[in-house]
This record gives C-alpha cells, sequence and structure tokens, in this order.
C-alpha cells in the first residue's frame, strides 16, 4: 500500500481530533504560563481529565456525529486497519496531553509523587482504551466520555471507602486507595482494549433520527417496542416539544443519578471516618458536577438537533420559532436548576451536610447565577456545533476565554474607571482595601448579568434558527457581547468611584 493511501485515513483522523486537541491543551498551558489565579485557578486539571476522554470518544464518535460511519464501514479495508489508525492517531495526541499534564499541571499539585503521576497517566489509558468502548457501546460520544470519567470516579469512591473500613483514614488506606484505583482502572482499560477491538469488527451503522429521539429500549413498554406505528391521537403541541427537548437531555439524567449514586456510597464511607476527611473532597465534586452538568444541557439542547438530523424539519413545524424557542430555554434552565444545583441540595440536606449556607442569600445567589451563565454560554456554543459533545469541548476554552476577557475587563477597563471618577469627584473616602466590584450593590451586577444571558439567548435563537453559521456573523456576536459588559463594568465602576454606590 502506498504512503499516499496510508497518508489520508491518518489526516482525516488528526483533523477530526485537532480541534479539540489544540483547546484543551490551551486549558492546560494557559493558566500556568499566566497568572489568572481569580478565574483560571484550578481548572487545568479537569480539563485534563475531561480533555481526555473527550478525544478518545470522539476517535469512534466523529463517525457518528459527522454521519459518516456508514461510509467508513463500507470502505474496502480490514477492520483492525481501520481502527488502528484510529488508535494510533489517538495514542499522539494523548501522549502530548500526558507530557504538558506530568511537566506543568501534575507538577505542584500537593500530592504525593505516586499520584501525581497515577493521575497523569490512568486518564491517558482511559482515553485510549475505554472511551472508544463505551462509545460504541452507547453509540454516543457524549455518553462515552461521561461514562469513562466515571469509572475511575466510582473505583477511588470504592477504594476510599474498602480502605476506610479496613485500615482507618491514614496512610495505609491512601496506598491502598492508590493501588485499587491503579489495578481496576488497568483491569477495565485491559477489558475496554479487547471490546474496542471485538465491537468494531462487527459494529453496523444502524442509527438514524428516528433511533436517536427514541427511548431505549429497556424504557419502552413491549407493545410499543414490537409496534413501527402508533396510533394517531390528538396531544398537545407545548407537550411535545417538551418530551422532544427532555429526550434531548437523557445523558443529563444518567448523569444526576450517576452522582447520586457516588455521592451515597462516599456518605456511607463516612460511618468509618470522620466527615471531615470527606468534606474538602464532597464541596469540589459538587462544584464540578454542577458546572459540568450545567454545561452538558446546554451543550445537547441545539446541537443535539443538529447532530441527528431533526433541526431542519423542527423548524418547519407549524409552530412559531419562538415558541418552541421558549419551550428548549424553558426546559434547559429548569433542568440546570433542578438537576445541578436541586439534586446536590436535596443529597445535603438528607445526610446533614451544608453545601449552601441558607442564611446567606449571596451564596444561593451566586450558585444561580453561575449554572444559569453556565447553561446559557453552552446553550449559545451550542447554536454553533454540529454535535452535543463538539459544544461541550468548546464551551471549555470559551469559559477560559470569557474569564481572561473578564479579568481583562476589571484591570484596564474597571479600575480605570473608578480612579477616574473618584478623581473627578473630589471624593474624600477612604481607600478601600477591597476591589469595588466587591463594594457594590449586587443587584447592578445581576442586572448586567441579566442583559448578558438575554444578549446571548437572542443570539443563540438567531444561530438555532438559521443554517448559516459564518464566521463574520459570530466575531460580530462575540464583540458586541464583549462590548456590552466591557460598558457595563465601565459605568458600574464609574458610580461607586463618584460615590453614587456605597
Amino acid at each position: 500500500m502506498s504512503v499516499a493511501a496510508l497518508s489520508r485515513p491518518i489526516y482525516k483522523e488528526a483533523r477530526a481530533l485537532a480541534l479539540p486537541w489544540l483547546a484543551c491543551l490551551a486549558c492546560m498551558v494557559v493558566p500556568a504560563a499566566i497568572d489568572a489565579p481569580r478565574f483560571l485557578g484550578g481548572i487545568s486539571i479537569p480539563a485534563f481529565f475531561f480533555g481526555t476522554a473527550a478525544l478518545g470518544a470522539l476517535s469512534i464518535g466523529h463517525e457518528y456525529t459527522g454521519r459518516t460511519l456508514s461510509l467508513l464501514l463500507s470502505l474496502p479495508a480490514r477492520r483492525e486497519r481501520l481502527l488502528a489508525v484510529k488508535l494510533s492517531v489517538l495514542a499522539a495526541t494523548l501522549l502530548i496531553l500526558w507530557f504538558v499534564a506530568s511537566s506543568f499541571v501534575f507538577e505542584y499539585a500537593p500530592a504525593r509523587r505516586a499520584e501525581q503521576q497515577a493521575a497523569a497517566l490512568l486518564p491517558v489509558l482511559c482515553g485510549l482504551f475505554l472511551a472508544p468502548w463505551l462509545t460504541m457501546a452507547c453509540r454516543n460520544p457524549i455518553a462515552g466520555a461521561v461514562f469513562t470519567l466515571a469509572i475511575p470516579g466510582v473505583l477511588l469512591v470504592m477504594g476510599e471507602g474498602i480502605g476506610a473500613a479496613k485500615y482507618g483514614y491514614g496512610p495505609e488506606m491512601q496506598a491502598f486507595r492508590l493501588a485499587f484505583v491503579w489495578f481496576g482502572t488497568l483491569g477495565f482499560c485491559a477489558i475496554g482494549g479487547v471490546m474496542s477491538w471485538r465491537l468494531f469488527t462487527r459494529l453496523e451503522a444502524i442509527d438514524g433520527p428516528a433511533e436517536d429521539m427514541r427511548l431505549p429500549h429497556w424504557l419502552r413498554s413491549p407493545s410499543h417496542v414490537a409496534t413501527s406505528a402508533s396510533q394517531v391521537t390528538k396531544r398537545n403541541a407545548v407537550w411535545l416539544l417538551v418530551t422532544k427537548e427532555l429526550r434531548l437531555q437523557q445523558l443529563s439524567l444518567v448523569m444526576a443519578a450517576l452522582y447520586a449514586l457516588v455521592w451515597t456510597s462516599v456518605a456511607w464511607s463516612t460511618n468509618f471516618v470522620n466527615d471531615s476527611a470527606f468534606g474538602y473532597a464532597l464541596g469540589v465534586g459538587k462544584i464540578l458536577y454542577a458546572g459540568l452538568l450545567s454545561m452538558l444541557i446546554g451543550s445537547s439542547a441545539s446541537a443535539g438537533e443538529r447532530q441527528i438530523g431533526t433541526l431542519e424539519w423542527q423548524i418547519l413545524l407549524p409552530i412559531a420559532a419562538w415558541k418552541q424557542w421558549a419551550v428548549k430555554v424553558g426546559v434547559v434552565l429548569g433542568l440546570t436548576m433542578t438537576l445541578a444545583l436541586g439534586v446536590p441540595a436535596a443529597l445535603s440536606v438528607l445526610r446533614q451536610f451544608i453545601w449552601v449556607d441558607a442564611t446567606s442569600f449571596s451564596q444561593v445567589d451566586s450558585a444561580i447565577t453561575a449554572v444559569v451563565v453556565l447553561a446559557t454560554g453552552s446553550l449559545y456554543v451550542s447554536s454553533l456545533c454540529r454535535s452535543g459533545l463538539w459544544a461541550l469541548l468548546m464551551s471549555i476554552p470559551g469559559l477560559v476565554g470569557s474569564a481572561m476577557f473578564l479579568q481583562l475587563a476589571f484591570a484596564w477597563v474597571g479600575g480605570p474607571s473608578f480612579a477616574a471618577a473618584r478623581q473627578l469627584a473630589g471624593s474624600t473616602m477612604p481607600t478601600s482595601v477591597r476591589p469595588f466590584y466587591f463594594i457594590q450593590p449586587e443587584g447592578l451586577w445581576l442586572l448586567l448579568i441579566a442583559g448578558f444571558i438575554a444578549m446571548l439567548l437572542g443570539f443563540a435563537f438567531a444561530n438555532h434558527r438559521s443554517a448559516d453559521r459564518a464566521a463574520s456573523r459570530v466575531w460580530k456576536q462575540v464583540i458586541a457581547m464583549a462590548l456590552v459588559v466591557a460598558v457595563g463594568i465601565s459605568a458600574i465602576a464609574a458610580a461607586a468611584g463618584a460615590g453614587f454606590l456605597s
């Protein structure tokens, strides 16, 4: 076989993974290269974990999202060779991420050397062996990425619980936990490698819009599964739209159920170890869960329809486009509030853990604002992407870029406006050591955030109902949003500096 014939499939696979790989690499390198602890601190490790799983899922999953699986399977080439090309390109990208993670991300992490090495290597092995298998088994790249992340997490919880029951909380338990996670993950990776080869050699292109929109077989009634045509009945149009949106969010519901299961296991472990030993892990886990789930819900809303090929005829339904969009936004925000905040809060009440102080309205308000911004921001990205996984991957660097812009806006626009207004007003107020954005009434910031969210949803609606996603229009939207945020920060800072706000 000629070199040119071999280079074409390698180029195809590299092109499919290039953009998410670069996005993951930027999320790992940028926080380490610049001093941005306020907004970017702690994002490198989650980006590495999710990036490795997402790349592994995309190595097979881009055939599903691009509707090219039938073309791939019909090529006059052995299935083993096609899989070898995919895994070779995937291994090259993951090895570079592993080198960067071990050199910059985990080098200064507050953990033992063995734990640092395991945290850098195990996600790479899971992305290489587990993610392709789970993607083919679920026939969904987002499910493959999420379940790939869930397996080491469950093993970590199990290792901690078993180790705590056997050794108590100490060095012996930590050593047992590391060994349990290490060998358990290697075992799953070995199974995943064999099953990836087995599934790919027997893979069939059976997906389509009708199959993608149906509930899983085990959730359907036998009569519904057996009959291909259902009886024609008159139903409420709005309720049908709601059920359609909920079916697009099946993976979000599964993720919430997995979180509840893992949380219950951790809570059970506190019967053997003091609650304080798990308090920090529970707090960090809730924050990561709420943030990731909010972005997952927003990412699946618009791109999910485009991925399964139902967006065009959905727009042509005899229902006003703004009504369809209002239902979509309502389901997204409702699920975000219920799953991202309601489920952890309910579990916390059941176990009497304090996640959000009920006496402090500002904490509750901040949590609600954060998840709503993440969900609507991901929904905007979803309106520009062709698949839910792409939207989720692009939402993470979008979050990093937004955080960098906010830091620059506060430093270059807000600070000078505050100082200039104080000077012009001849203010004699003592200069506070706290920045101006901490001493203002929160209502003004909420008003600015509400306006920004409304603009996001308006732009997302325009993108969702149009097949044209030209780069010029996207740049105009991004510049308009940046100008609104910068002007709002400058106005609030100037009002504070002039003494109108206290």
